[in-house]
């Protein structure tokens, strides 16, 4: 069952946290989702997700703050084995209001407990999705692809490093996103920024 936590007074600079399996294993199981306020700017939001992690999660998570009109200024995705730990700078365009905060914790609560039972990323859910985004892939490029020979994951498994740059757009964490997820990859760590707006 997720738990939702919604704290004011957060420092400015959100604490990064590095989930250990034998340390957050537990804490993963109950799907906790954290909202922490701004006492400076009530238009800035910082969200913690930790998580067991499933395909599509960041997609999923990226795509619900989009539709609420949400910007994800950064974001740090860090996995740890089987838990995930997705921790955002949102901005909004008017400061929310209590029922604002229940109603976007409340369906990553939904959407986490869906994830959990394996059914969380429909293809249809998908298909939609992305005939809505409204991202201009020209407006993106691919700085570097590249295969990662030494790595901490199985022997077998292949790892990729890549970095994208571009023009910011509503829309494009989520659209990067589910381009890497269809391809049939997993975010394993990854850090986004935007630089000046």
């Amino acid at each position: 069952m997720a738990t939702v936590d919604v704290s004011p007074d957060l420092p400015p600079s959100m604490p990064q946290i590095q989930p250990t399996a034998d340390l957050l294993l537990e804490e993963a199981a109950t799907q906790q989702v954290q909202l922490f306020s701004d006492n400076e700017d009530p238009s800035v939001w910082w969200l913690r997700i930790l998580s067991s992690d499933h395909p599509g999660l960041l997609f999923k998570v990226c795509d619900l703050l989009t539709t609420h009109g949400i910007d994800i200024a950064s974001a740090s995705i860090t996995t740890g084995g089987v838990i995930i730990m997705n921790q955002f700078e949102l901005h909004t365009a008017r400061p929310w209001d209590v029922s604002d905060v229940q109603d976007i914790c409340n369906e990553l609560k939904e959407f986490l407990e869906k994830g959990a039972s394996g059914d969380a990323l429909p293809e249809a859910t998908q298909n939609a999705i992305s005939k809505r985004l409204p991202v201009n892939p020209d407006l993106l490029s691919v700085v570097s692809f590249e295969a990662k020979a030494d790595h901490t994951g199985p022997a077998s498994e292949m790892r990729y490093s890549l970095e994208i740059a571009g023009i910011n757009q509503a829309g494009l964490l989520t659209y990067a996103a589910l381009v890497l997820f269809r391809a049939g990859f997993t975010i394993v760590n990854a850090k986004i920024t935007t630089i000046e707006g």
